[in-house]
């Protein structure tokens, strides 16, 4: 298993009371999930739960492995979320010609309308046309 994956599994070991109650979680027998377990803290060089055949405790090391692994696995949601939501963003450029009758009567209205997006455009009038760019355009107008 990846740390990663490792990070989940105790995230869900840690969650219940009982080493049986994780393993019917996770779809696994007990004593796989004992023996990961023990995987997990033979790398890690500590005892992350101290174990009874009742229930589990956490120690320091592992309350600290809980906290700052649930921390990680939020960042990575969070980054995950933000990476993904990239693809809706407003990307490149977009420029404008028209004359100045149409400009004032179709396309000035829009421009104010997408002045409340991500992208605020700059709008540059000139010789009997309405230019305008959005965005990141570095082109001549």
């Amino acid at each position: 298993m990846s740390r990663l994956s490792d990070l989940e599994f105790f995230q869900t070991v840690a969650s219940y009371s009982t080493l049986k109650a994780a393993s019917q979680a996770l779809g696994v027998t007990a004593a796989a999930v004992s023996q990961h377990l023990a995987d997990m803290e033979k790398r890690l060089g500590v005892t992350l739960l101290r174990r009874s055949t009742r229930s589990h405790n956490l120690t320091d090391e592992g309350k600290q492995y809980l906290q700052r692994g649930g921390e990680l696995l939020k960042q990575l949601v969070d980054l995950e979320e933000e990476v993904s939501n990239l693809r809706f963003a407003n990307k490149g450029g977009l420029r404008i010609c028209s004359s100045i009758g149409f400009g004032r009567l179709h396309i000035a209205d829009l421009i104010s309308k997408f002045q409340n997006t991500e992208y605020i455009p700059t709008n540059q009038s000139g010789y009997g046309s309405l230019r305008s760019s959005f965005g990141p355009y570095r082109g001549r107008l």
